[in-house]
């Protein structure tokens, strides 16, 4: 079989471009749901009361599921390009890769994506955490490393002609960094998020052996998130083309991870943040129900008393329409067998 400048046989160009194929179409169906979570995500936000707390929101989540949709949009023109204008294996492999200008947007979106969903999910631990700042000290250095390391790794890339090897361990290292924050956030919020539910099992009888409880865990913590960096670095030292679809699925998850927060926070499921600032004893839950029992019966009380004022008054209608029919003789007649 004949040979390419890479090396690379006619039968391994074919393995390749096949992997390409299919990985990039399961990228585009994962961002298809991701677009749906969105539209409901921006519904649910819209159609509550709209506050200031709330816009902010739509505008983070718009801004991550813009920047996915232009790696997306990137990807597309790529796999066009090699479909439609390769007119052989060879032709095809040669044009899979983006130009230039495509390929740096994508590589820019990409980063700006991760930082977005990394403060995302710092924000989320910090509120978990009763908005205490010596929890997020240590994922919020990471994140400043990770830009670092993303702006030499672009610098090395594009513009500073170095070899494979700086490249490489500038790559690594903005990985790392970026794993580091997302596995230390969502450690801290499981860990957070257990704590604060067996203390409320303890005195009320609520858990996390519910499906509601393994939900909060999994959406809370963004651990979709962290598995989605950790599968790459497991499938990539194997054999095949199985990293190719793990590397498609980490654009749509770094949108999806911090949406399902908001999407949660926005539809009422998430915790009260009064329920994060400090722990309750028993005798607090009990105060609390006891000033709830007694704000239902005073609302009780109300609408009891206004039942009875408004049958009074409908009675005291009813007499004086009665008085009014009667006439003044019927009047007269009452007094003199009085």
């Amino acid at each position: 079989m004949p040979s390419t400048d890479d090396g690379l046989s006619e039968e391994e160009m074919q393995v390749y471009l096949d992997g390409t194929f299919n990985s990039y179409i399961f990228g585009f169906f994962i961002h298809g749901i991701y677009t749906g979570l969105y539209a409901a995500s921006i519904w649910a936000l819209a159609t509550n009361c709209i506050s200031k707390t709330r816009i902010y929101m739509g505008c983070l989540i718009t801004i991550l599921y813009t920047l996915c949709t232009i790696q997306i949009a990137v990807a597309w023109i790529e796999l066009r390009t090699a479909v439609v204008y390769g007119t052989s294996v060879q032709s095809r492999y040669d044009l899979i890769g983006p130009p230039l200008p495509l390929e740096v947007t994508s590589v820019v979106a990409s980063a700006l994506n991760i930082i977005v969903a990394d403060c995302t999910i710092i924000w989320r631990c910090w509120v978990v955490w009763g908005q205490s700042w010596k929890v997020v000290v240590l994922p919020i250095v990471f994140v400043v490393c990770g830009i670092f390391c993303g702006i030499k790794l672009v610098v090395h890339q594009y513009m500073v002609s170095s070899g494979d090897d700086t490249v490489t361990k500038w790559a690594v290292a903005t990985i790392a960094t970026t794993l580091g924050t997302n596995v230390l956030c969502t450690t801290l919020i499981i860990t957070r998020i257990i704590g604060v539910a067996r203390r409320q099992c303890s005195m009320l009888g609520m858990g996390l052996r519910t499906y509601r409880g393994v939900l909060e865990i999994l959406v809370e913590s963004a651990a979709l998130y962290s598995i989605s960096y950790l599968l790459p670095m497991i499938f990539y030292p194997l054999s095949g083309n199985g990293y190719m679809f793990t590397q498609m699925l980490v654009y749509p998850i770094t949108g999806i991870a911090p949406t399902l927060i908001i999407a949660r926070v926005a539809s009422g499921q998430a915790r009260p943040e009064e329920s994060w600032h400090r722990p309750s004893s028993p005798l607090d839950f009990r105060g609390v129900s006891r000033t709830h029992s007694t704000v239902m019966t005073t609302d009780d009380i109300v609408h009891r008393d206004c039942g009875r004022s408004a049958s009074v008054k409908s009675k005291g209608r009813e007499r004086s329409s009665v008085l009014e029919c009667e006439g003044p003789s019927s009047s007269h007649e009452r007094v003199a067998l009085q």
